[in-house]
């Protein structure tokens, strides 16, 4: 489990949002899974759960496409004007013939991601079950010891002395095992552009994984030929930790290199 939800309220109002389908899941099952979850969680005391409506007039009232990489103030506007404390959103994808899905809770207030978990099956029908109860599990409550930020950037570096075409990128990104989330597509050359803004449970180490791809009409194609390397920071309570890389295409090899994480 990767966070502790701290909260002081009697009640806890959630919205559940759609999930990303990062690939091999039917779209059926896609398109239903957040109105299963909605009735997953109903089922819990002290939670109360948004109709799904609700949350489609607000997203088309902030003209927002996707949950995905969108900044905290974007996650204040929401709550306030649905009257939610939290929004649910998270993604599937496949692993060896079963369902992984990756699940985060995020603080409309602040823009924090409270809490992720990850669950997998090969029976579908007891997903949803299955992730409210990990979530739910994960609410303690307790003083909040404050929060963190983390800013990633991103370049693409062409050197004098490269050859050949540099390929547009997106990324995606894996907190402790959980995504998180895609950034949008990295066209720009020689300059930085910022990814990823979250902000976390301070005092504590994260493990970050940046995951690139390839670019096709503004998504996800496929994974890159070659990947950063998975790090981990530690998160103090109050501080802004900025990690800057960039892909360089060089004149002999192409390569990662950050420049602070």
């Amino acid at each position: 489990m990767m966070l502790l939800l701290l909260i002081a309220l009697d009640t806890l109002t959630v919205a559940v949002a759609d999930f990303e389908n990062l690939g091999g899941i039917e779209e059926s099952y896609a398109n239903a899974f957040p109105s299963m979850l909605t009735t997953s969680l109903s089922k819990y005391e002290g939670i109360k759960v948004l109709e799904r409506e609700s949350l489609r007039k607000a997203l088309e009232e902030f003209r927002i496409q996707t949950l995905s990489g969108i900044d905290p103030d974007a996650f204040r506007k929401l709550g306030d004007w649905l009257g939610a404390d939290g929004i649910v959103t998270g993604s599937f994808t496949v692993i060896d013939g079963a369902i992984r899905v990756d699940a985060r809770l995020i603080d409309t207030k602040t823009g924090i991601v409270l809490t992720g978990v990850s669950y997998t099956s090969g029976n579908k029908e007891q997903i949803p079950d299955s992730i409210a109860s990990l979530i739910t599990s994960s609410l303690h409550m307790d003083e909040s010891k404050g929060e963190g930020t983390v800013e990633i950037y991103f370049r693409l570096t062409y050197s004098p002395l490269a050859t050949g075409k540099i390929f547009h990128q997106i990324v995606r990104l894996y907190i402790d095992g959980v995504y998180m989330g895609t950034s949008p597509p990295v066209r720009d050359v020689n300059k930085w552009v910022k990814i990823f803004a979250l902000k976390l449970k301070p005092d504590r180490n994260y493990r970050i994984k940046l995951e690139h791809g390839y670019v096709e009409k503004g998504k996800w194609l496929g994974p890159y030929d070659m990947q950063p390397e998975t790090f981990n920071i530690s998160l103090k309570p109050g501080e802004i930790h900025t990690i800057k890389y960039e892909f360089v295409k060089g004149g002999i090899k192409d390569f990662f290199k950050f420049i602070n994480r």
